[in-house]
């Protein structure tokens, strides 16, 4: 589901506070307190921080919780799963049909067999290979390369305000 946007009202009228609570706001901050404004920017920062999706890593017993918006990919070695993120890789136990199925509504595709990667990464998107914003081009395979166009499309009009 996804989140509610934050809305700060900055109005000079301030009777109108109570009626902006209809919207829900985030804040409602009056032009004669606008020295306010970096701690009313603070605090929506801090609630943004809070709401970000992680995804959990467990191996050996402990738990590694990684930003989803930080993951490029995840890459299948055998029985364990590579999740490659901020130039670092964890190689945990999984399978890759869980992860896709955690993380599809948040832009994440299976390209290959081998494969899951985020949409947030792709810089081109070929039939037949994806590269990332890093430089790393991951294989796209024929029984896939439909979907993951439809995925990365899907992701950019999701960009347009």
């Amino acid at each position: 589901m996804p989140l509610k946007p934050l809305i700060i009202f900055l109005s000079g009228m301030e009777d109108l506070v109570y009626q902006s609570f209809a919207f829900q706001p985030f804040w409602f901050l009056r032009k004669t307190h606008l020295e306010e404004l970096p701690q009313v920017t603070e605090k929506m920062l801090q609630l943004l921080n809070s709401r970000q999706i992680h995804y959990t890593v467990t191996m050996n017993g402990s738990s590694t919780r990684i930003p989803i918006t930080e993951i490029a990919y995840f890459e299948s070695q055998g029985h364990y799963i590579v999740v490659h993120y901020n130039e670092k890789s964890l190689r945990f136990k999984a399978r890759m049909s869980d992860i896709e199925t955690a993380l599809s509504k948040y832009f994440f595709v299976r390209c290959h067999v081998g494969y899951l990667l985020n949409c947030r990464f792709v810089q081109i998107c070929s039939r037949t290979s994806v590269t990332l914003t890093d430089g790393t081009v991951l294989p796209v395979s024929r029984a896939k390369a439909e979907e993951t166009q439809t995925a990365f499309m899907a992701y950019m009009r999701s960009l347009r305000p």
